[in-house]
């Protein structure tokens, strides 16, 4: 994972949280640490020099990974973590780029709560800076990711995409509506009015004789009789 990616996750007071990653920028990526040299590569006798040069690189790779998993957490914290590291110069104007964002958001939202994770690393190299997954607090599953990225002709452009199901489950149950029958025969006027206060009128077509037993068939708790509306008793 290079230490040039960073996330970031914010939660409101209803248990929301929102994860950003910033991706590296276009253009030339930032040095990579050197791959151990095997032994006998090179000039005769600059082998075994030569792989314990790499291999001390590998180990300052190593201890960074270990720093950059340190600092995940609240941005409270892991901002200052992040900040105090020695990276590259691309990756630390990444750092610097997150801190901003963090602040616009402590600025818009002060209520949310924010973390970063600067291993996170979801595979889209199309990505040119923040990036950000939602979650809800107690909902299984993400809201929705996205991020920044350039369109085809270079313009920088921001997408995202929900996930319907988990919306569903985050969303509070729908309160149940009020059901009426309105038998054959009464007036248009009443559906209107009907309607206006709330009510699922179900028009009745043709006349039945037993307008509570055609009630109970179409699944209506109400019925309006003369006037008045009238609770169906179950059959």
């Amino acid at each position: 994972m290079s230490p040039d990616r960073a996330q970031i996750a914010a939660g409101g007071p209803a248990g929301g949280a929102v994860v950003v990653l910033p991706s590296p920028p276009c253009g030339p990526k930032p040095p990579a640490f050197a791959k151990p040299a095997r032994a006998g590569e090179g000039r005769s006798g600059d082998g075994p020099k030569r792989s314990r040069l790499g291999f001390a690189q590998a180990g300052e790779a190593a201890r960074l990974l270990a720093k950059l998993v340190d600092a995940a957490g609240p941005a409270e914290a892991g901002m200052p973590a992040l900040a105090r590291l020695e990276l590259p110069q691309a990756a630390a104007e990444l750092v610097q780029r997150l801190a901003e964002v963090v602040a616009l958001v402590r600025a818009a939202a002060p209520g949310l709560s924010l973390t970063v994770d600067a291993v996170e690393s979801r595979g889209f190299e199309y990505h040119t800076g923040v990036s950000f997954t939602l979650f809800a607090l107690g909902v299984r599953g993400e809201l929705g990711s996205g991020g920044r990225y350039r369109t085809a002709s270079g313009e920088p452009a921001t997408g995202f995409t929900l996930f319907t199901d988990t919306l569903l489950r985050a969303a509070p149950a729908p309160e149940p509506r009020r059901r009426l029958l309105l038998p054959h025969g009464a007036p248009a006027e009443v559906a209107r009015r009907l309607r206006a206060d709330g009510w699922v009128v179900v028009q009745g077509l043709v006349a039945t004789g037993d307008d509570a037993a055609e009630a109970r068939r179409l699944g209506c708790g109400h019925l309006w009789r003369a006037g008045d509306i009238a609770a169906v008793a179950r059959g």
